[in-house]
């Protein structure tokens, strides 16, 4: 591989390590899940040694995150990709009580809530360390597992993969967009009662938010300076950028302006991209 020797995988107790280990694997790549500590320094050294034939990926826990980082670092020509996932504390606390698993760190003790408070303080440690942070919050297990085959399987005629994400700020800001937009000065059409029940991929609420002048004259601004930050962006070597763009609920506006922004994006040759709407499935009595 030319831009890394070895992917670093991390995160969060429940954020989806198991599902990238399956869509890495799909992807050719030998995947090493938590190997002993005392072995990183040779593990890393061999790992250098085979890039030229073989797609590696460590998976190490966040306890052991930063060790395995500085190792790896200390190999000479070694270049590492580190990968964390995260998620939100009412997602991970709902994926335990799905799988009555324990988290690693109730053996220790602690409670759930206080394993998983740990965790966000384990990747707030190495967070400048971090190359790609996925919040996996809200996210089936097939479209999660989709999204990393999307981004990590090579297409040498794209520069960058950009990821395109509508939300809820109600149900809170993605934790890994890189730019959050906010679309709530649009009209509402939840308020319109033959409306409300339909999402933004329906016709008449397509409809309904682009004949708005106003969605025009955002679009044409998000469109123009979007583009001029994202090529600042590829001059620096990054491959994959994330833009949130919200409106109350992630039901209606958003989307509309999401999917039109990606038939836009995807006319740029650079671009490889990709749409994720958090929050469509989530109806909620007001908006």
């Amino acid at each position: 591989m030319s831009s890394r020797d070895v992917i670093l995988l991390t995160g969060m107790s429940g954020a989806g390590k198991s599902t990238a280990l399956l869509a890495f694997e799909e992807l050719g790549f030998r995947c090493i899940d938590n190997p002993p500590a005392d072995l990183y320094g040779a593990l890393f050294e061999l790992v250098h040694h085979e890039a030229k034939t073989t797609k590696t990926l460590i998976s190490v826990n966040l306890l052991n995150a930063k060790r395995a980082i500085e190792k790896a670092r200390q190999i000479e020509g070694l270049h590492i990709h580190v990968l964390c996932l995260v998620a939100s504390l009412p997602d991970i606390l709902s994926r335990y009580k799905l799988t009555r698993h324990l988290h690693p760190l109730q053996a220790e003790g602690y409670t759930l809530a206080k394993a998983i408070d740990t965790d966000l303080s384990l990747v707030e440690a190495i967070r400048p360390d971090i190359d790609d942070l996925f919040d996996t919050t809200g996210m089936k297990v097939s479209f999660f597992k989709e999204k990393l085959l999307h981004l990590f399987r090579q297409n040498p005629t794209k520069t960058m993969n950009v990821s395109l994400v509508s939300f809820g700020f109600k149900h809170g800001l993605p934790m890994d967009a890189d730019m959050v937009f906010d679309v709530r000065i649009l009209d509402n059409p939840f308020h319109v009662a033959s409306l409300k029940m339909l999402s933004g991929l329906d016709e008449k609420i397509i409809d309904f938010v682009q004949t708005q002048p106003l969605f025009q004259s955002l679009m044409k601004r998000v469109e123009r300076e979007f583009l001029q930050y994202l090529t600042l962006v590829i001059e620096q070597k990054r491959h994959y950028y994330e833009f949130a763009i919200g409106c109350t609920g992630g039901r209606h506006r958003s989307v509309v302006f999401v999917e039109h922004l990606a038939s836009i994006l995807k006319q740029d040759p650079r671009l490889d991209v990709t749409i994720y709407h958090r929050d469509i499935d989530k109806f909620v009595n007001q908006e």
